[in-house]
């Protein structure tokens, strides 16, 4: 069944709606992932008050254009989802980290965080920042 191209255009208004309240973005590729790890995955995703989805890679080019994730543009090749989060960036991070290392066939590409472009292994190194509640108690308890 073909998509029409008002469902096309109300995708594409839906995604950069939601991106643009996005402050951090994370672009991988799913390829390998099976319906019980993609289930999974969207739960812990969620969990973290994070939003997945698996995108085509035009749309999502077009979406991000003039945003602060436009440095990703390169990354929407081949099997690519995004997840994105308009609260905290390193619980994001952390689901995404944890949920990658059960399972090798998931591969972070790039992510923004904050309008800050970083590697992929520097998710890893996001995801073992405390996140922002245990900050905040950690403030309270000084």
């Amino acid at each position: 069944m073909a998509v029409t191209r008002a469902k096309k255009a109300a995708q594409l208004q839906e995604l950069t709606a939601e991106l643009a309240e996005a402050s951090s973005a994370i672009v991988v590729d799913y390829k390998g992932l099976n319906v019980p790890q993609a289930t999974q995955l969207r739960l812990n995703v969620s969990a973290a008050h994070g939003r997945y989805r698996v995108v085509k890679n035009r749309l999502a080019t077009r979406a991000i254009k003039g945003t602060s994730f436009e440095s990703l543009t390169e990354c929407f090749n081949g099997t690519t989802a995004i997840a994105y989060s308009s609260d905290d960036p390193v619980a994001l991070a952390k689901a995404l980290v944890e949920f990658a290392k059960t399972t090798p066939a998931f591969v972070v590409k790039a992510a923004v965080v904050q309008g800050e472009a970083i590697r992929p292994g520097d998710v890893s190194d996001l995801a073992g920042l405390p996140g922002k509640d245990q900050l905040y108690a950690t403030l309270l308890i000084l």
